[in-house]
């Protein structure tokens, strides 16, 4: 970020935030669009309104890479407290630092801002609350999935088709997948 190296969707977003934190329009894009052009035109990411506390505290897209990263790397905890209600402890640790080794994810990490990376994060919490049957935690936690992106609920759908078919929660998993 400091580099200059950073993305184009960087400052888009970081424009994004600045004028939803300062109360311009719903979602107002970079004047570049055009006047009057609504970010929600092109994209669902009401995610934005959970990250802008964060995003307060220092107005700026290396904010905005540091709250990404950290959702990231945080996102290793559920996934191992989901593994380990199925297999050892060593495993899940295995599968959680193998995670977190995979290129891929610093490379979206170090270079540019989405929502989507938010959704891993969101998702396998939210699959870990259904497997305890805390079913409270479940729905926040499949509602703010919903919220990262249009396209995550594809993978809210799959997470309740698993639990539908799989018979493990069939009721939930059919009320999470026509959700």
């Amino acid at each position: 970020y400091y580099s200059l190296r950073s993305g184009y969707d960087l400052g888009i977003y970081d424009s994004l935030l600045w004028n939803t934190l300062h109360g311009g329009s719903f979602f107002k894009t970079p004047p570049w669009t055009g006047p009057g052009r609504c970010h929600f035109a092109n994209h669902a990411e009401f995610f934005a309104y959970v990250l802008l506390p964060l995003y307060a505290l220092r107005q700026n897209g290396g904010t905005l890479l540091l709250i990404q990263a950290a959702f990231l790397g945080s996102a290793a905890i559920p996934l191992y407290k989901l593994a380990r209600k199925h297999i050892d402890r060593w495993p899940a640790c295995i599968l959680a630092l193998s995670y977190l080794f995979y290129p891929a994810l610093h490379g979206a990490t170090l270079f540019e801002f989405h929502f989507l990376p938010f959704g891993p994060f969101l998702l396998w919490w939210a699959w870990y609350f259904l497997e305890s049957r805390r079913d409270g935690w479940a729905a926040l936690f499949v509602f703010l999935t919903l919220t990262v992106h249009e396209d995550v609920s594809c993978w809210v759908a799959v997470l309740g088709a698993y639990f539908l078919l799989s018979g493990r929660r069939p009721k939930a998993g059919l009320l999470v997948a026509v959700v």
